[in-house]
């Protein structure tokens, strides 16, 4: 095997059965917004109260792309270090509070939305000890 090289990146190849997806990635926030439970102190319950209720911090969530080795790092994220994962759907949410805020929206909050979601994506690379 290591005498032969693979024709497609090997991260494209890569899946898991129930994995991260943008409606995966909508339900925590919508959890995270109802219940309270994000590691933050409730964060997101504040934030969705800001918007009087969850609804405008979702909605932009539905346009998130998540190409699938995007979307494979993620469920290893929520699978391995769900902390994190939580920690990342919260950032997610205040970056998009903060981009409605400004006056933002469709496209823009969405493209924030992913940005936000994955800036700690390479922590996964990183010895746990160290975090």
């Amino acid at each position: 095997l290591v005498h032969h090289t693979l024709r497609d990146p090997i991260d494209g190849l890569l899946g898991a059965e129930g994995g991260v997806d943008a409606a995966a990635v909508e339900a925590e926030a919508r959890r995270q917004c109802d219940a309270g439970h994000d590691g933050g102190g409730g964060l997101a319950a504040l934030l969705a109260r800001a918007h009087g209720g969850p609804e405008p911090l979702l909605a932009p969530l539905r346009g998130l792309l998540l190409p699938p080795p995007v979307a494979f790092r993620l469920t290893v994220m929520r699978a391995q270090r769900a902390p994190l994962y939580g920690h990342s759907v919260c950032v997610m949410l205040l970056a998009v509070h903060l981009a409605l805020g400004r006056g933002d929206s469709g496209r823009d909050v969405s493209l924030l939305a992913e940005a936000a979601l994955l800036h700690d994506i390479g922590v996964l690379h990183m010895d746990p000890v160290w975090n």
